[in-house]
């Protein structure tokens, strides 16, 4: 999160539906940025120039499925929590696809007060990956250093 709260990327193309998820929204923190976008391109530039705190995507868009949504988010921001906010699911698959794919889950829009809470929810295992992955990064750092030692022994002193 920046200094000036939280950075939503929502990508609907109702506007009554943003206007009611921006409500949302604004539970969650006094200043928290908020970017609407509706088309495919639109989605994909918002991404290129920055990188939100979390995404909220519409499944069903005229211009991309939410799956698709999904992947590019995948590709331009892999730790950025993505969920997806519907009027249905109407489908089991769907659903296990949603879960597969990565995203952190989905809110329907008839239960818009769950945003809050689910991106919260969102945040926190964000958080928890940002820790493993500096862990990872800590681990690779040492064994590349001993490696490193390993090799400059080897070219220093002879096998024979």
């Amino acid at each position: 999160m920046g200094l000036e709260g939280l950075s939503v990327l929502l990508l609907e193309d109702n506007p009554v539906d943003a206007m009611l998820i921006n409500r949302q929204l604004a539970k969650l923190e006094p200043y928290r940025l908020l970017h609407v976008v509706k088309t495919a391109a639109q989605y994909i530039e918002k991404l290129t120039i920055s990188q939100p705190d979390v995404i909220l995507a519409d499944y069903h868009l005229p211009t991309m499925t939410g799956l698709e949504a999904l992947n590019i988010a995948r590709d331009m921001a892999p730790l950025t929590p993505f969920i997806f906010v519907t009027g249905t699911i109407e489908d089991e698959q769907i659903a296990r696809e949603t879960i597969l794919k990565d995203a952190f889950g989905f809110v329907l829009k008839n239960n818009l007060e769950q945003i809050p809470e689910t991106i919260s929810q969102a945040l926190n295992k964000q958080s928890g990956w940002s820790i493993r992955q500096d862990w990872l990064n800590h681990v690779v750092e040492q064994n590349r250093e001993k490696m490193a030692t390993v090799r400059l022994y080897l070219e220093t002193h002879s096998l024979d």
